[in-house]
């Protein structure tokens, strides 16, 4: 992510740069347009050099499976010490 935000601002700096003889509002205009186009152009680099786990999410699902686990347990630690019962907890579409 900090790849992709200093391509964008380096890219609309550098073209701001370039375009500023021909006046501030081309120079504005282009700088934002090329900005987001050096912007796109490194998220692409970014997901070709992932492979295919940027499709899939594989590598993600373990982490966030985990994850709700402890939530569950901390919610369900929090209704004890409040001394309310138990519900049945609700299953998620992902679990």
């Amino acid at each position: 992510m900090i790849l992709i935000t200093f391509a964008g601002l380096v890219g609309g700096i550098a073209t701001g740069a370039l375009t500023w003889p021909s006046g501030i509002f081309p120079a504005l205009f282009m700088s934002s347009m090329a900005g987001s186009g050096f912007a796109a152009f490194a998220a692409i680099i970014v997901m070709a050099r992932r492979g295919e786990d940027w499709a899939t999410g594989e590598d993600l699902r373990e982490p966030a499976d985990e994850m709700v686990t402890r939530l569950r347990d901390v919610a369900a630690r929090g209704r004890a010490l409040d001394g309310k019962e138990p519900s049945e907890p609700k299953r998620s579409r992902a679990a």
